[in-house]
């Protein structure tokens, strides 16, 4: 590649300028997020036993990976749509959405105290805090949508994480072991708080009409956009979920610090989307600023690939950090594997949905899926494999996935 693309990608008076500060910006609410996202673990490992620690992630992972399921797409049609035509232009969109979140709240809330009055706890726990964080996914993509990107983003990566972790230094100063039930309501009271506020910041309560309409306001349920929109909530959540299952709470808990360094390592693209999905949505669907958007790309990239290293240079003292003994190597770089085909191909899954092109993928994107869910977790699970072929395997048809996608800008 030329010397003068590389200057220019770096160096570009007009362009760069706005992107370095949005980064900056975003990296530093993003920074946050992971940071405390890391405290928030670190002092888990120290108020529960392994097993619990694994438990009490194995119950987040079901409760964002139904939460993704039943998001990804509406939040990203609301981005897409309030990033390309504004407010002024979807402003019923954005009121129907939002009170299909208000409705959730409430059908949810019958469903989680008739399970409580039967005696199923887990299932009215799950039921709360799935409710309660859709809502606040749609909220927080309203905010995205209109530009508004810290409080877009503060309700996952800020407050949820500092409530929780608030509950558990606390625990861990008057040298409480917390039981598996208490944590996960711990983490719904979190994520209560963190609605609350985005419904604070908004202000304006809209009115809720009970029909079809308002119910499920998105359309034919879109699994290709949903899966698409993503990917990445959906590799860690699933995994965790199917490490349980597979191997156990104590291999659980190892896989789970290693996807909190492969959270570390996706750091650059992560702060790039916070506030650049609106802008690729409209370079990608008027073709204005196609240049500036590859050069950005192109960067997070080479971003990538650095911290890529980092990670792996730094696996066993991360490890240390959590569990005495560490965790094993090959699991952890298993793990951070998962990487390897966004930063060989860049964000391919977002540019599809932000050029709104998701409905030509149908077919290979089902295929993956499938092969994703049920194929190597059955490949595993009947030749007895060890943990770390899992993610090897995983990681080596999602590559396979991405070359199959278009060169979207």
């Amino acid at each position: 590649m030329r010397w003068s693309f590389w200057a220019a990608m770096v160096f570009n008076r007009e362009q760069q300028p706005s992107m370095l500060r949005d980064f900056v910006f975003s990296g530093a609410l993003r920074g946050y997020a992971i940071s405390a996202g890391f405290a928030v673990q670190l002092l888990l490992s120290n108020v529960t036993t392994k097993v619990a620690f694994g438990q009490i992630n194995t119950f987040i992972s079901m409760v964002l990976l139904l939460t993704f399921l039943a998001t990804s797409a509406p939040t990203r049609q609301l981005v897409r749509e309030l990033g390309a035509f504004g407010l002024t232009e979807r402003r019923r969109l954005a009121q129907e959405f939002i009170g299909n979140a208000h409705l959730w709240i409430i059908l949810s809330a019958a469903v989680a105290l008739a399970a409580l009055f039967l005696g199923e706890t887990d299932l009215a726990l799950i039921v709360a805090t799935v409710a309660v964080i859709f809502a606040a996914a749609i909220y927080s993509a309203y905010f995205r949508g209109i530009g508004r990107y810290v409080i877009g983003n503060i309700e996952a990566g800020v407050i949820r994480s500092t409530v929780f972790m608030a509950i558990l230094a606390i625990a861990m100063l008057f040298g409480r072991e917390l039981a598996v039930p208490v944590a996960q309501l711990s983490y719904l009271g979190a994520v209560a708080i963190g609605l609350l506020l985005l419904m604070f910041a908004r202000g304006d309560w809209p009115s809720i009409e009970f029909s079809r309409r308002v119910l499920w306001p998105y359309g034919t349920f879109p699994l290709t956009l949903t899966i698409l929109a993503g990917l990445e909530t959906f590799f860690v959540n699933f995994d965790i979920i199917v490490t349980t299952y597979l191997y156990g709470a104590d291999v659980t808990a190892e896989v789970r610090v290693a996807q909190q360094l492969r959270s570390l390592t996706m750091l650059p693209l992560q702060v790039y989307l916070m506030f650049a999905f609106d802008r690729l949505s409209r370079t990608l669907r008027t073709g204005v600023e196609t240049s500036a958007r590859r050069r950005e790309i192109a960067l997070i990239r080479i971003l990538l690939a650095v911290t890529f290293i980092a990670a792996i240079a730094l696996s066993g003292l991360f490890g240390t950090l959590f569990f005495e003994g560490g965790t094993d190597f090959l699991t952890t770089l298993a793990v951070l594997s998962g990487v390897v085909p966004i930063m060989l191909f860049g964000p391919k899954a977002e540019l599809v949905i932000a050029a709104a092109r998701e409905g030509d993928h149908k077919a290979k994107t089902m295929v993956f899926l499938l092969a994703y869910v049920v194929l190597t977790p059955f490949l595993c699970w009947a030749l007895d494999l060890p943990p770390w072929s899992y993610f090897c395997a995983q990681a080596t048809m999602s590559a396979f996935f991405f070359t199959s996608l278009p060169k979207a800008i």
